[in-house]
């Protein structure tokens, strides 16, 4: 099995206008959420 490490960033501006200008970044606005971790 294939490990995969991703590394993530909390933002500081949230927002439609915010993630389309990460995506020219070349960056990939994402939400994180899964058992035992805080929104």
């Amino acid at each position: 099995m294939h490990q995969l490490t991703v590394a993530a960033h909390e933002r500081e501006i949230k927002g439609k206008g915010a993630a389309r200008k990460l995506r020219k970044m070349n960056k990939l606005p994402a939400i994180f959420y899964g058992p035992r971790t805080e929104p």
